[in-house]
Order: structure tokens, then C-alpha cells, then sequence
């Protein structure tokens, strides 16, 4: 009799375990945020962020002193001989094209190929 007690206990036991189991597993441990369990897949969530950085990118060819003086290495002087650029030549058409502007060599065309685009 003292050992179908104890089966039961063990039983009732094993049992609540795998209930504390599943709900840790589908809600999450005791203290745990619920932001610190991710909601989405990691590569849906990378993608949205890449969508986000091409939404803040500034157009290059429509953008004005302030918004190119905000890009990074760009100051005053330099935003306005961009602005004159294009003034004197049309749109940009490609970021080689940037290198004939005094004052853009190679390492400011691959930093202007992060924060800018030439398209619409």
C-alpha cells in the first residue's frame, strides 16, 4: 500500500514537471522578458532591417546641403561642390562618377555607396 502511495506521488510529480516543461517552453522561463524571446525568425527580422537601411538612405541627386552634410566625412564645402556638380553636369549616374569631384577618392565613394543611393 506505501508503495502504490509513493508511485502516485512520483507519478504527480513527473506529471507537473513536463507541465512546468511545455509552459517554459511556449511561454518562456520564470523572469524571462518577453522581448528577449524573438517573435519572428532571424532572417525575416535581417531582412527588415536591411529594408529599413535602404528607407533612410539619402538620394544623392535630390538631396540638399544639409541632408549630404549629415552623411559621415562630408562637411559644408564638400556638400556644395556636390551640389555644384550636379548643377554643372545633370544627375549622378554612377559613384566612380563622384571621383571627379575634388575632395571624394575611393574610401568616400565606398562610404557614399552605404548611406546614399542614385535611384529613385
Amino acid at each position: 500500500m506505501k508503495q502504490k502511495k509513493i508511485m502516485e506521488i512520483m507519478l504527480l510529480l513527473s506529471l507537473l514537471f513536463l507541465l512546468f516543461s511545455f509552459v517554459c517552453l511556449f511561454r518562456g522561463l520564470p523572469g524571462q522578458k518577453k522581448s528577449e524571446l524573438p517573435s519572428e525568425p532571424l532572417a525575416l527580422r535581417e531582412g527588415r532591417q536591411r529594408a529599413d537601411a535602404e528607407a533612410l538612405r539619402i538620394h544623392l541627386n535630390k538631396a540638399d546641403a544639409d541632408e549630404l552634410c549629415s552623411l559621415p566625412g562630408i562637411g559644408q564645402a564638400l556638400a556644395e561642390r556636390i551640389l555644384e556638380y550636379r548643377q554643372e553636369k545633370g544627375a549622378i549616374r554612377s559613384y566612380e562618377e563622384l571621383g571627379s569631384i575634388e575632395g571624394i577618392g575611393e574610401k568616400k565613394q565606398q562610404m557614399l555607396r552605404q548611406y546614399t543611393c542614385l535611384e529613385d
